[in-house]
């Protein structure tokens, strides 16, 4: 999206069309989507940066520190990552038929918790 704005100011510019920053900045904003943590982050610039200070430089160098963040959640809550058990664990303290169970594994929290500790695993609980 930051792309094709810069893209489509610069054709404008060629053509002697332009914007003031400030209605450049309301032009990219008007551009976020509709998700509600992009709106949310919006307001909050909108609200704790003065207008006038407010630059497109600044505009983008946010919303792509914004849109990191909102990545590395992502990956974060969404990993199929599984953890090596080998690397804290001796091979002969691992039940060969069972799945590792870890504090950061969404399966089955409640039954992990119930299993004795002699297996070795902690239950995260």
């Amino acid at each position: 999206m930051i792309e094709r704005f810069g893209h489509l100011k610069l054709e404008l510019a060629r053509h002697g069309i332009i914007y003031s920053q400030e209605e450049l900045v309301d032009k990219l904003f008007d551009l976020l989507p509709d998700e509600m943590d992009w709106q949310y982050f919006a307001l909050m610039l909108k609200n704790t940066i003065e207008s006038v200070k407010l630059t497109v430089d600044l505009l983008i160098e946010r919303l792509e520190s914004h849109e990191l963040e909102i990545k590395k959640t992502h990956k974060v809550n969404h990993s199929s990552y599984q953890q090596n058990l080998e690397l804290y664990y001796p091979k002969s303290m691992i039940p060969k038929n069972v799945s590792p169970k870890t504090a950061f594994s969404a399966e089955n929290s409640n039954t992990s918790s119930k299993k004795s500790s002699n297996n070795g695993f902690h239950s995260g609980s």
